[in-house]
């Protein structure tokens, strides 16, 4: 997983190519929606980062068996909201949803 500093020099490299996200992020076998999550990110002021911290994980079923793994995921976000997910997800969607709630 790549890191903070990774993503902006890459979001630096795309900015300068004039490129778009999707062209850009295909030359570097990334996500167009990954990219464009990140640009937002890095321009969030660095106290509303540290805000957002972890959030905790709570099985959606009350009592699954031992050997069962939930068929849904709920996060429960530092504000008090709850997203809930399914197996299968696409994590950089959820990131951009994410951010579209947070950032209200």
């Amino acid at each position: 997983m790549a890191s903070r500093a990774e993503w902006q020099r890459r979001v630096t490299q795309w900015k300068k190519s004039g490129l778009t996200a999707e062209v850009f992020a295909a030359q570097q076998g990334l996500k167009p929606g990954t990219l464009r999550w990140w640009s937002s990110a890095l321009r969030r002021p660095a106290a509303r980062r540290a805000e957002m911290g972890f959030a905790r994980l709570v099985a959606a079923d009350p009592a699954p068996s031992p050997s069962a793994e939930p068929a849904a995921i709920e996060l429960v976000l530092p504000s008090g909201r709850m997203v809930r997910v399914r197996r299968g997800f696409d994590p950089a969607l959820l990131r951009e949803l994410l951010a579209v709630v947070e950032g209200s």
